[in-house]
């Protein structure tokens, strides 16, 4: 080999293995993950079929001391897709004005009782405004 790198003129050196000090946080987060693991696996040979399950789990819980998880820290997507949900909502509310004795009907939404059938109506009424 030494004969080799002379001939090529190439600079060889010996190295080790090196692993770079970790920093706290990431050694806590590693801890967190395996914490995790431990509750969801039920056997130590399969570990890495439940990672992925561990890294959405310790990635979308809440931190108390940010009050954020770590996808929003990174991403922010969360909440910028609640905001675009909210402002999509808010453009089609339309303000309704009503006056005192008024006849007005109530919406009935698919969840409550009364909307258990296929023939039922949609609305409920007439009120009067009070």
């Amino acid at each position: 080999m030494r004969e080799i790198c002379e001939k090529f003129k190439i600079v060889h050196r010996n190295s080790t293995a090196y692993r770079q000090q970790m920093n706290g946080a990431v050694e806590k987060a590693n801890k967190d993950i395996k914490r995790i693991l431990r509750k969801i696996m039920d056997n130590h040979r399969q570990w890495h079929e439940k990672l992925s399950f561990s890294l959405l789990g310790y990635r979308t819980t809440m931190r108390t001391s940010t009050g954020a998880t770590p996808y929003i820290l990174v991403y922010g997507t969360e909440d910028l897709y609640q905001n675009r949900t909210a402002d999509a909502f808010s453009r089609k509310v339309k303000p309704r004005q009503f006056t005192l004795g008024q006849l007005v009907f109530k919406k009935i939404f698919p969840h409550q009782e009364e909307a258990k059938r296929k023939f039922t109506p949609n609305w409920k009424g007439p009120y009067v405004a009070t």
